[in-house]
């Protein structure tokens, strides 16, 4: 972690992709840009709504009165930044051609998208093609059948590191073939990635609380490229409580019966 010049270089040569620049993205595309990463590849084809505003610390009120996009919110930030880091903007969904592409030339993924499926898309192309693959999560439930405004009752995440080779999100329990279906309500996953998020959800102050993971998943990003911890002092899967403010660190085994 000194800076020298070998950390500089190594950190310089990096290439990082991030997909989904909603909320925890657009905070660990600034973290690894003043960390001295030299190219961080952003992948969202979605513009800035009112909401964005409560899941980042990172836009500004003049993107959300325009509705620019995300990609360009988060470069113009990065660019305050460190200017040294290059910003790569690819608009697209994954699996797309443009989205598997810039997957495709990474050192790093970083997943932080807000579905399963998508989640199982992209480790499914990190495994393919042997990259480590990081995900992070965060999930706030509410109480049922209680009038609004609803209590929270549990603030969620998780920081899952994902080593090809080692164990997955499907190893952990987190993706199984159960979750997929009940997510998609029966239909296929290439339907859920052209109708996901066609419903308005409610807003929630999750600003800090994403900020959290995003700077583990940083964390994480600098370990697999600077190896600046023991291996065995590594941990897969880390889980987050909003409530105490605690990362717990969950066991995780590879386990070949999850695929099938």
């Amino acid at each position: 972690l000194a800076d020298n010049p070998l950390s500089r270089t190594l950190l310089r040569r990096a290439r990082v992709a991030i997909v989904g620049l909603s909320g925890g993205g657009t905070q660990l595309a600034t973290q690894l840009a003043a960390a001295g990463i030299g190219e961080v590849i952003g992948i969202d084809y979605q513009r800035l709504d009112r909401g964005n505003r409560f899941s980042t610390d990172v836009v500004s009120w003049v993107d959300l009165a325009i509705h620019t996009t995300k990609l360009a919110a988060t470069k113009r930030r990065i660019w305050w930044i460190n200017p040294r880091c290059r910003f790569t903007c690819v608009s697209s969904k994954i699996p797309e051609r443009g989205g598997l592409q810039a997957l495709k030339s990474a050192d790093v993924i970083v997943g932080c998208v807000n579905n399963l499926a998508a989640r199982a898309d992209i480790l499914e192309i990190a495994g393919r093609y042997c990259i480590p693959y990081i995900d992070i999560g965060l999930t706030i439930r509410t109480a049922d059948e209680v009038p609004d405004p609803a209590p929270v009752v549990a603030v969620a995440g998780h920081v899952f590191s994902n080593i090809p080779g080692g164990p997955c999100l499907w190893c952990s329990g987190y993706l199984t073939k159960r979750r997929l279906e009940t997510e998609a309500g029966g239909a296929d996953r290439s339907y859920l990635r052209n109708n996901l998020g066609a419903t308005s959800k409610r807003n929630a102050l999750v600003s800090p609380f994403n900020g959290v993971l995003a700077n583990q998943a940083a964390c994480d990003v600098l370990q697999l490229i600077l190896g600046y911890a023991n291996p065995g002092a590594v941990v897969v899967y880390k889980i987050y409580d909003g409530f105490s403010g605690t990362l717990t660190e969950w066991s995780s085994a590879e386990d070949e019966e999850a695929f099938r």
